[in-house]
């Protein structure tokens, strides 16, 4: 991939002659915009252009489906000397420029060459601000070796940018004269742009992880957040009919809460108060207590299924939550023994009181994971709580990674689908991302959502998240969409040896493994078939 890094607003440098080739010419668009951001009919081709303010009707707004591609047709093969595309960022609004932009040329709107790859500079500031990318001849260059000062011939010319959350497009330019001039290139048909794409393989990146289990144990009603041996055990290894234990199961499990028994909230909740070092120390406190604490219990569920299997060298991958120091904190607690308790909202301060406070509680719970000394458990990394990458968090996620990467220890992340900064989500510093379809909790998809967020995952070299919970036993509509997973992951070429975490409410698993009805068993055998591999 030819990468280009915008280190300045680049002269387009084009003969006096030149002209904007693409000004009221035809294009199509991959995937429409949002019908409250249209194309009113060639806006994006027709020379007016859109302000910091979305509202106006020159822009294209996009949401979902991975990524655009745009197809100007110039009418006529033409030299071709600039190339510029026009997007809005507004952060506050959700509106994110991309981070690259793929270029690519063709003679007969069929076979491709790439051109370039523009890479953008991080910027500052979360004001409404205008973003161009601009590909020059003169100044990058023509690729295949072309001699210096070369131009491109080309009739169509393509754009490809990946949406993330939402892409306001508006005015595209191709600088050039129609005709073939003297020092044009016809590129060779060849690569299009974008790099071979391919899921997160279970391996060295996911700390040996394949299955990953999210178990939840926060606050719950009735506490349905404590956890017994008996209760993870048909999570460690597959249970017959007769609750016989047969074979291992999922491989890695990740413990994290939602709320703490105060039910302020461990991630960012409009809804909720934020969490307190108290909070903290809570879960800490509750995960690694003795012989009743939820690690201490799975620990044991190991050892019985070690006993039964009779690999007694094995130990179980476990991963544990960082909670989200949320910017709403003013009074989280005093983490460094100074006497004054850290302020997260602090403009000048804030952010290094979130370090503080993650610091402290790794140290914690690296502390308690060594005197705990769980024979049957491996501890292989921690979890991203947040399942968004939002502009204001990028530094302490980035603070984060390297404080884990520091001790030998991988960062997971599992975004819900189309988050902010999903797609770059390696770029940010975690280790393994599986990717959230969400289509089990939103009545308005269709099988089709596993596809398209497969193809997310795909592209972005994610692994995929499975999710069920236990209305699934009672509701059919919602039986037929955990098959869709199943089904549908498989038919995207999603085998065994993907990376996979599995969302099953609290107990969803260890209801059905025990349950008398058999469709309601049935659940807990696709998933056992699934992981392993039994229904390819």
């Amino acid at each position: 991939m030819r990468h280009i890094a915008l280190l300045k607003e680049p002269m387009l440098h084009e003969p006096v002659e030149s002209t904007n080739l693409a000004l009221h010419k035809t294009y199509k668009i991959s995937v429409p915009p949002e019908s409250d951001y249209p194309d009113l009919g060639g806006e994006l081709t027709d020379g007016i252009y859109g302000t910091t303010d979305f509202m106006e009707a020159s822009w294209q707004g996009h949401s979902g489906k991975v990524d655009r591609k745009v197809i100007i047709d110039l009418e006529t093969p033409s030299t071709i000397a600039a190339i510029k595309a026009n997007f809005l960022e507004d952060i506050g609004s959700s509106i994110f420029a991309p981070d690259m932009l793929g270029i690519s040329v063709s003679i007969d709107g069929e076979n491709w060459s790439e051109v370039a790859v523009l890479d953008r500079l991080p910027a500052c500031g979360s004001e409404a601000k205008l973003v161009s990318f601009h590909w020059s001849a003169a100044e990058h260059g023509v690729p295949d070796g072309a001699p210096v000062g070369s131009t491109i011939y080309a009739r169509y010319v393509k754009i490809h940018a990946i949406v993330n959350v939402w892409l306001f497009m508006d005015e595209i330019e191709v600088w050039g004269v129609a005709g073939k001039q003297a020092g044009a290139v016809e590129l060779m048909p060849g690569k299009d742009q974008g790099p071979e794409t391919d899921y997160l393989r279970a391996g060295e990146a996911t700390g040996g992880i394949r299955d990953l289990m999210l178990f939840y144990n926060g606050q719950y009603p009735n506490d349905a957040g404590n956890w017994s041996a008996a209760q993870f055990l048909p999570y460690v290894a597959y249970v017959d009919q007769q609750g016989a234990v047969q074979e291992w199961l999922f491989d890695g499990g990740v413990f994290l809460a939602l709320y703490s028994d105060k039910m302020r909230s461990f991630m960012e909740d409009p809804g909720a108060e934020p969490s307190r070092m108290e909070d903290w120390q809570w879960y800490l406190n509750k995960t690694f207590y003795e012989q009743s604490g939820d690690a201490a219990q799975l620990n044991e569920a190991v050892k019985q299924a070690k006993a039964a299997i009779g690999e007694h060298g094995y130990k179980m991958k476990v991963v544990f939550m960082i909670p989200f120091p949320s910017s709403q904190q003013m009074e989280f607690g005093d983490v460094d023994g100074d006497g004054v308790s850290e302020n997260f909202c602090d403009p000048q301060s804030g952010q290094a009181a979130r370090e503080r406070a993650i610091q402290w509680y790794i140290s914690e719970l690296n502390a308690k994971w060594e005197q705990a000394q769980y024979a049957h458990l491996e501890l292989v990394g921690f979890y991203w709580l947040q399942e968004a990458a939002n502009p204001d968090d990028l530094a302490l996620l980035d603070f984060t990674s390297n404080l884990t990467r520091s001790q030998g220890a991988k960062l997971f992340w599992i975004p819900y689908f189309n988050a902010a900064s999903y797609y770059k989500w390696n770029k940010l510093g975690i280790d393994a991302m599986a990717y959230q379809p969400n289509h089990y909790f939103n009545a308005g998809t269709t099988a089709d959502r596993i596809e398209e967020a497969a193809r997310m995952a795909k592209l972005a070299g994610s692994g995929i998240e499975i999710e069920l919970d236990e209305r699934a036993f009672q509701q059919p509509a919602l039986r037929q969409k955990y098959i869709d997973y199943l089904q549908g992951t498989i038919a995207a070429g999603i085998t065994p040896d993907v990376f996979k975490a599995y969302y099953q409410g609290v107990r969803t698993f260890y209801q059905a493994a025990y349950d008398a009805d058999p469709r309601n068993r049935q659940l807990y055998d696709w998933i056992y078939d699934y992981v392993r591999g039994h229904l390819i």
